[in-house]
């Protein structure tokens, strides 16, 4: 008992350790002072300088974000530290430059706690002066948008060439800051700055004095707000005749409702000795073969005595009970060609023939090979003439047209990445028409149904069947028989709902375990439970194989941060 409370108080004092620690390590900026010369061709010079108070630690780095946002590039970026100039590297000592769309500087430094640094900051910003209301403005970020950190002071300062005037006053349009204007210079000052807190500066001169000419940013903003109209009509337009199309492709199709005929109530009884895996693929409505119907044939051959399943005797922890289909007839007669198939993809590995398969392993075996089981299932209802040829062509031209749509997303994204520089991203939103045309194909091909008019009637029963079925499963039919627990089994399976059919069985009770099930216990409960969790992991296996101008803000900006 006392090594065991010496363990507990032991783990609780290194849960507890690491937060003191990380508490104690803290830094502040004392000062965080802006330079800025604005020269006569509109270029913005910057220097930066940060004192920062480091508290615990240790620290090892300082880093800082200048986003190329309303600009048109930042360049000539050099650092220092305490005074000194930092060479290029990502050693201590050295200052890393990441260059981009968000230029990232990072100083590196030998580990410090308890003391004060100075960094510093130079580079040169393009096309800062916009064009917006008949002023050239001066619209920037002065001190980073993204900040974890306090700043005691901030002092930043506009210096612009002195035969200009402002043709307004200085503004101060996000944060809180003291303005104080004088001869070719303005002034701006911050005390107490909580983490990111913005400060947002501007300042307007006279139309022309600065540039003749917006930007190229603002140029290319212009650009693509000229072009939104004619990008967003023609989308919609592309959108609407596509629909149009495919919905002209589906009309084509469309079966009369005397076809089928008047609709079914539901039935107790099973419609004909259809095979289970046939009457599945007809309960779906759409004739598509899937693992859940290879389940239903997997039965009915436990049935028919070809098969049996045992549960292995030995558990895991981790994976709960495991059950084996084994063949016990090699070389059973009279069976259908998408029985066939389904014993070749169970019982065939690449050494050859085996005579088990793992109730487990089963659905990555139905992922990998379904075709030896859906094709000559398919084969069969087409011969059954179930299925119509045309309604299957039709089928498979609404595949290759979603296909041939989301392939042309390609060339698109193509065209836009070329254009994006002249209309800014509005080229992309003929990739998304592509996108949401070819997405709803494919799903038109998933739904429209291949069925024949004889088949969509053979569907209707099978459906009225199946909604039988579910009304058991839910309890809501209190007279089902019990002696057709058994007899329903697999086609319950080719429903999709042998989980709930066995535990329907369960909670009723009175019915006998099929013979071809073996549990690893002799008892009654046990056995019955052992065949409820063979059904449920025989679903979920089979189930998980089945599916499945002016611009809007202003630059500059950015992160800061150490650690």
């Amino acid at each position: 008992m006392f090594k065991r409370a010496l363990l507990v108080s032991a783990l609780l004092l290194l849960c507890v350790v690491p937060s003191c620690v990380g508490a104690t390590k803290s830094y502040t900026a004392e000062r965080f002072d802006v330079d800025w010369n604005l020269t006569e061709s509109g270029v913005l010079e910057v220097t930066e300088t940060v004192v920062f108070r480091f508290e615990g630690g240790p620290f090892t780095y300082v880093y800082r974000e200048l986003p190329g946002d309303y600009a048109d590039g930042i360049e000539d970026i050099r650092a220092s530290l305490d005074g000194l100039p930092l060479p290029p590297g990502t050693g201590a000592g050295q200052v890393e430059i990441e260059r981009g769309t968000l230029s990232k500087v990072t100083w590196h430094f030998a580990p410090t706690s308890d003391t004060t640094h100075i960094f510093r900051l130079k580079y040169r910003v393009l096309g800062v002066i916009r064009q917006a209301e008949g002023v050239d403005l001066f619209w920037w970020n002065a001190l980073p948008t993204d900040y974890e950190y306090t700043i005691a002071s901030a002092t930043v300062r506009l210096t612009y060439p002195s035969n200009l005037q402002p043709s307004g006053p200085p503004e101060v349009r996000r944060g809180d800051a003291q303005i104080a204007p004088g001869d070719g210079q303005v002034i701006w000052t911050a005390q107490n700055q909580a983490p990111n807190t913005p400060l947002t500066v501007a300042l307007p001169f006279p139309a022309g004095s600065l540039i003749a000419e917006p930007p190229g940013w603002q140029a290319r903003a212009a650009s693509a707000r000229a072009a939104m109209p004619g990008f967003l009509t023609g989308a919609g337009a592309a959108l609407a005749a596509g629909l149009a199309a495919l919905g002209a492709l589906w009309g084509r199709g469309r079966r009369p409702e005397t076809a089928i005929g008047p609709g079914l109530t539901r039935t107790s009884t099973l419609p004909d000795e259809l095979p289970p895996a046939l009457a599945g693929a007809l309960g779906q409505a759409n004739g598509r073969p899937s693992a859940v119907h290879a389940l239903g044939t997997l039965f009915d051959l436990a049935q028919r005595g070809v098969l049996s399943v045992e549960e292995s005797p030995l558990k895991h922890w981790y994976g709960g009970r495991e059950f084996t289909v084994r063949l016990l007839d090699p070389a059973p007669r009279d069976l259908q060609p998408h029985e066939q198939g389904l014993l070749a993809l169970l019982f065939t590995r690449k050494t050859g023939p085996t005579e088990t398969a793992k109730m487990s392993e089963v659905g990555s075996r139905l992922v990998s090979k379904l075709k030896q089981f859906a094709d000559p299932l398919t084969a069969e209802l087409s011969a059954a003439h179930l299925i119509d040829p045309q309604r299957q062509a039709t089928a498979k031209r609404f595949a290759i047209l979603g296909v041939v749509l989301l392939l042309l997303m390609l060339p698109l994204g193509a065209l836009g990445v070329l254009l994006v520089e002249l209309y800014g991203g509005w080229p992309f939103i003929l990739v998304a028409v592509a996108f949401l045309l070819g997405m709803v194909a494919l799903i038109m091909a998933g739904i429209y149904s291949p069925l024949s008019d004889e088949g969509a009637r053979e569907a209707a029963r099978w459906q009225s069947f199946g909604a039988y079925l579910r009304e058991v499963v839910k309890g809501r039919d209190a007279a089902w028989d019990l002696r057709l627990f058994e007899r329903y089994l697999p086609y319950a399976a080719a429903f999709g709902l042998v989980e709930g059919w066995a535990k329907a069985f369960q909670k009723r009770g009175g019915a006998e375990i099929p013979a071809w099930f073996h549990a690893a216990t002799d008892s009654g409960t046990g056995s019955v439970a052992a065949f409820v969790a063979m059904t449920s992991s025989a679903h979920t296996t089979t189930a998980s194989a089945s599916g499945g101008a002016g611009g809007g803000g202003a630059g500059g900006g950015g992160g800061s941060g150490a650690g």
